[in-house]
C-alpha cells in the first residue's frame, strides 16, 4: 500500500508539473496572438470584410482578462482527455484550440464581438469534450488475414484509380510547380474533375499516402532498402499530385507527420502542439519585423484570424435570417428556404460576389439549426472520434494516428463536420486504421 501511494504520488506531481508547463506555453502563445493582432494583424488587414464587418477597434481590457481566463480554463478542460484511450480526439480537440478557440478569444478582446458569440464558440469547443468523457470506447474486431488482404487492395485501388483520373484528364499536360501562380492554376484545373475526385484526391493526398509514409518509416530499421524506397515513392507521389493540383499543402503534409512521429516518442501531443505553434508565431512575426516579408503576415492572418473571423460572420448573418436546414444536402425536406449553398449566401450577402469563404463546423453547425446544430454536431463529432479512438490504439507507433487525421482535424477548422467526415478524408481514415491496428505493427 505505501508503495502504491508513493508511485501514484510520484504521477500525480508529474502531472501537476506538465499541466503547469502547458499552461504556460498557453500564456506565450496567447501573448504571441494579441501582440500580432493589436500591432500588425488588424493594422494591416482590418479593413478586410471579415475582419472589419465586427470591428470596433478598440481594445477592451475587461475583455481581454475574460479571454485570458477563458482560454485557461478551455485548455485545462482539454487536458481532461490527454490520455492514450483518447488518442484520437485529443488530437482533433486540440488543432481546433489552437487554430479556432485560443485566436477567438483573442479576437473577442480587441473586436467587437456579441458575448453570445464567444458562448457558441466555446460550447463547440467544450461540449464534445464532455461527450468524449462520456462515451465509452467502441471496441472494434481485428480484420482476418483475408479481410486485411481485401482492404489492402481496396485501398490500392482507390490510389491508383485517382492517379489514373488525374493523368487521364490531362493533368501531366498541366503540371505547374510554380507556387506563385497556384490560385491561377488551381481554378483551371478545377474544370478537369473526374468521378468521385473530390473524394479520392484528398482522400490519397492526406491519408493513403500519409499512412504509407508512417507504415514505411515505421519499419525502416527491419529493412531499409524495402522501407526507404516506400518513404521516397510517397514524396515522388505528394509531388505528383502538387503538379496536377497545385494543393500546397500536398507538398507539406509529409514533413508534418514526419514531425509528428518524430516529436511524439519524446513528448506530449499538447508539448509538441503547443511549441510548435509558438516558435511558428515566433519565426512569422520575427520574419515580418525583422526581414519586411509581407508573406509571413499574410500566413499568419490565413491561419490564425480568418478561421475565427468568419465564425463571427456566419454567427452574425444566421442569427438574423433562416437557418440553412441542411440546405446541400437534405434542405428540400427540411424546408430551407435556400436556392444556393450558405457559402455563396455569405459570399454575396458580405462580398457582393461569388467564391467560397468556408467556416469551421461550428460556424457551420449554427447555420444550419442554430444552437441546437451545435449541440447536434457535437454529439456526431464525439461519437466518431470515439471510434478514431477505438481504433488508434497504443500498438500504433506515436504520430501515426496524428499524422493520419492531420487533414481531418484542420480541415474541420475551416469546413463543414459532414464535408470533413467525407471530403476531409475521416472515413480514409478509419480504413487506414482499422488495416494498422489489425496488422498489430510496432518498432
Amino acid at each position: 500500500m505505501r508503495v502504491d501511494r508513493v508511485e501514484e504520488d510520484g504521477s500525480f506531481i508529474k502531472m501537476k508539473k506538465s499541466t503547469v508547463r502547458h499552461l504556460l506555453l498557453v500564456l506565450a502563445y496567447k501573448i504571441l496572438l494579441d501582440l500580432s493582432f493589436i500591432f500588425f494583424l488588424l493594422p494591416i488587414y482590418g479593413h478586410t470584410t471579415e475582419i472589419e464587418r465586427t470591428s470596433n477597434g478598440q481594445l477592451d481590457f475587461f475583455r481581454l482578462i475574460v479571454s485570458y481566463l477563458i482560454v485557461f480554463l478551455a485548455f485545462a478542460w482539454l487536458e481532461t482527455i490527454m490520455k492514450d484511450k483518447y488518442r484520437a480526439s485529443r488530437f482533433v480537440m486540440l488543432v481546433q484550440f489552437i487554430v479556432v478557440i485560443a485566436p477567438f478569444t483573442a479576437l473577442y478582446a480587441i473586436l467587437d464581438y456579441p458575448l453570445w458569440q464567444f458562448a457558441v464558440i466555446m460550447m463547440g469547443f467544450l461540449l464534445p469534450v464532455l461527450l468524449i468523457r462520456l462515451i465509452k470506447t467502441p471496441h472494434i474486431p481485428m480484420l482476418g488475414q483475408e479481410g486485411k488482404l481485401v482492404l489492402a487492395a481496396v485501398i490500392m485501388a482507390l490510389i491508383f484509380y485517382t492517379y489514373i483520373g488525374l493523368i487521364i484528364n490531362g493533368g501531366l499536360n498541366r503540371m505547374n510547380f510554380d507556387l506563385l501562380k497556384v490560385y491561377e492554376f488551381r481554378s483551371e484545373a478545377g474544370e478537369h474533375k473526374f468521378y468521385l475526385s473530390g473524394y479520392l484526391v484528398p482522400w490519397t493526398a492526406y491519408v493513403f499516402n500519409m499512412a504509407i509514409l508512417a507504415y514505411s518509416v515505421g519499419r525502416y530499421r527491419k529493412n531499409g532498402l524495402k522501407y526507404g524506397i516506400g518513404i521516397s515513392l510517397v514524396f515522388i507521389s505528394q509531388i505528383i499530385l502538387f503538379g496536377m493540383t497545385n494543393s500546397k499543402s500536398f507538398l507539406f503534409l509529409p514533413f508534418v507527420v514526419l514531425g509528428l512521429m518524430y516529436c511524439l516518442r519524446r513528448m506530449t501531443v499538447q508539448t509538441a502542439g503547443l511549441i510548435g505553434v509558438v516558435l511558428a508565431c515566433g519565426m512569422l512575426m520575427g520574419a515580418y519585423y525583422i526581414f519586411g516579408l509581407p508573406l509571413a503576415a499574410g500566413i499568419m492572418n490565413r491561419l490564425f484570424v480568418i478561421p475565427s473571423a468568419m465564425h463571427s460572420l456566419y454567427l452574425q448573418y444566421f442569427s438574423s435570417h433562416d437557418f440553412a436546414l441542411l440546405q446541400g444536402t437534405f434542405g428540400s425536406l427540411l424546408g430551407s428556404s435556400y436556392q444556393e449553398s450558405i457559402i455563396s449566401v455569405i459570399a454575396q450577402h458580405y462580398w457582393g460576389r461569388v467564391f467560397s469563404p468556408n467556416v469551421g463546423w461550428i460556424g457551420d453547425a449554427y447555420a444550419n439549426f442554430g444552437v441546437f446544430g451545435v449541440v447536434l454536431f457535437s454529439v456526431i463529432l464525439a461519437g466518431v472520434l470515439r471510434v478514431a479512438d477505438g481504433l488508434g490504439n497504443k500498438d500504433i507507433r506515436p504520430g501515426v494516428v496524428e499524422g493520419i487525421l492531420f487533414g481531418f482535424a484542420f480541415g474541420l477548422t475551416n469546413s463543414a463536420l459532414l464535408t470533413s467526415l467525407l471530403t476531409g478524408g475521416f472515413l480514409a481514415a478509419i480504413m487506414s486504421l482499422w488495416l494498422m491496428r489489425s496488422h498489430y505493427y510496432q518498432d
